[in-house]
């Protein structure tokens, strides 16, 4: 009986305690039941196209680790723009709630729209939890949008027809809010004929600079895609949103003939005009890369131990001159043909148009990169720290460039020097002199490969522009290579006719470590200036 009463004693006690008071396994049963009701569920909206190149932060894995990290489930219904209908869907909605043309993808969350890859990537996650928090929805004009659809805006036909024309890229051009403006506006604008270009070849380059030139466009502003040219307005890049592009068409004023139609004079002017500035520039920068290149530390270097070397062997002036002049005749071809291979290369390359931007922003990056180094060499050199440089060929490619001229020229030389103990009248010793200047010619070979790694710093960047200004012109490519690489070879020949006129490979050497410092700023200055033009020239 007392075993009863104090069972019911216990009983009626543990009813009038608080929950989970002296319970240490409360927290735990509760904390279930806690990420319940934390773990609500959030419907979005993303406005895409299947495929696209910067949607991975609306991908379903990204979405899943993103509820997973706010312990928040996301359902995702995706809408693909690129059907007509859908893209009508999202203008009106931006309307709705007073945005205009996000970037894309774009994402509805709650009563905001949020556009463009790097702000979903740095948005999406906080505004997720605020609406999750706050049971927050869209509004109900939204929700009969996306139930029922939007009605495309097209405008009564007009009594004036008008001509656009669109400049454009091909790479991901679903991924990109003008193309999907443009679009639009075609279905949206029926008074509009409009013609879309994604080629950049040198025939569509000119097309642009004439309908530019009728538009009264700046010539600094010319050549930018994706543009939109709409009767003498136009709209370029981020401009060209929906309610703009609709502005222009109803500002625009109706012509007899579409922009695409040109005649031969239009044409003949604008190629004269796009080759002119172009065509000087790149001249220009062919021969002053060429005569930096041939100063290059790295070069004249190899050209100072060359010397040196045949000093060494007791070759006679005369022979020295001829020797060189094989030498450098091998490193002039060898160049040349490597140009002529890297231009190839690019100009294959370049014939897809993201594929060649991708090309030129990474050269474009690493003229700049190469601006730096030379600019932090010269920093060394002034705090005379010459050994330290950064732009310069490794220990051991300078080691092989001496291994192979002692081999080649030495080999052929104690060959020579057998024939003269034997027969040393003049016309034997010329005889004897062609397996040295073969040899010389081997060695200019190997050497102008093997000292590519730092010679073609400057190469790459200037075949890149001279690929732009010759824009297809295989004569005018071949012409600018020529005189790059004869730019190139132009001190190598002074230093062997110093060299023959009596000045040691000594007095070179302490010239090039006396305006060392001055050559690295030369070459910063112009890897800076080649980065610029090649920026402003594609992007």
């Amino acid at each position: 009986m007392a075993q009863k009463r104090c069972i019911f004693f216990l009983t009626v006690t543990m009813a009038w305690l608080p929950a989970g008071a002296g319970n240490r396994t409360w927290a735990a049963e509760q904390a279930p039941a806690s990420q319940e009701a934390r773990a609500r569920a959030v419907e979005i909206h993303v406005f895409w196209s299947p495929g696209c190149r910067n949607c991975e932060p609306v991908e379903g894995k990204a979405l899943k680790r993103l509820g997973q990290e706010l312990n928040i489930t996301i359902r995702p219904t995706y809408i693909d723009i690129d059907k007509l209908e859908n893209y009508a869907k999202l203008v009106k909605i931006e309307q709705l709630l007073g945005v205009e043309s996000q970037d894309l993808p774009a994402v509805l969350v709650g009563s905001q729209l949020i556009g463009g890859e790097r702000t979903i990537k740095s948005k999406l996650g906080p505004v997720v939890l605020r609406v999750a928090d706050k049971g927050e929805r869209w509004p109900d004009a939204v929700d009969e949008i996306l139930r029922k659809g939007a009605s495309l805006q097209v405008r009564p036909e007009a009594a004036v027809k008008v001509y656009g024309i669109y400049f454009t890229l091909t790479a991901c051009t679903h991924c990109r809010r003008p193309d999907h403006v443009v679009k639009y506006l075609k279905s949206s604008a029926p008074n509009l004929e409009l013609s879309t270009h994604l080629k950049q070849d040198i025939e569509t380059r000119i097309l642009q600079e004439i309908v530019e030139e009728r538009a009264g466009i700046p010539l600094a502003e010319r050549g930018k895609r994706p543009r939109l040219v709409v009767g003498k307005g136009y709209l370029t890049d981020d401009g060209i949103s929906d309610a703009a592009a609709l502005k222009l068409v109803r500002q625009a004023e109706g012509a007899d003939t579409p922009p695409w139609v040109v005649s031969e004079s239009e044409k003949f002017a604008a190629r004269k005009r796009l080759t002119r500035l172009f065509d000087s520039l790149t001249l220009g920068t062919m021969v002053v890369g060429g005569l930096l290149d041939g100063v290059n530390p790295c070069a004249f270097a190899v050209i100072v131990f060359f010397i040196s070397y045949l000093a060494a062997l007791g070759r006679a002036r005369g022979e020295l001159l001829a020797i060189g002049m094989s030498f450098i005749l091998a490193v002039f071809a060898t160049y040349l043909a490597i140009g002529l291979g890297l231009s190839e290369l690019l100009g294959v390359l370049s014939r897809v148009p993201w594929l060649g931007r991708a090309i030129s922003f990474v050269v474009a990056g690493l003229a700049f990169l190469l601006a730096a180094g030379s600019f932090y060499d010269l920093g060394l050199v002034m705090k005379r720290r010459p050994r330290e440089i950064l732009l310069q060929l490794p220990g051991v490619v300078k080691r092989r460039i001496n291994v192979t001229i002692a081999r080649r020229l030495g080999g052929a030389h104690r060959d020579a020097m057998k024939d003269d103990a034997v027969d040393i009248s003049q016309q034997r010793r010329r005889i004897a002199l062609l397996p040295i200047a073969i040899a010389a010619l081997s060695a200019g070979v190997i050497v102008s490969i093997l000292e590519l790694a730092c010679t073609g710093q400057i190469y790459l960047p200037a075949v890149r522009m001279m690929l732009f200004s010759a824009s297809g012109r295989r004569l005018r490519a071949l012409g600018y290579l020529v005189v790059y690489n004869l730019a190139f070879i132009l001190p190598l020949i002074g230093v062997f006719v110093l060299a023959y006129a009596g000045v040691t490979s000594d007095q070179l050497r302490d010239w090039l470590n006396r305006h060392l410092g001055v050559t690295k700023f030369v070459m910063g200055v112009f890897f800076l200036l080649l980065a610029v033009i090649i920026v402003v020239i594609e992007f």
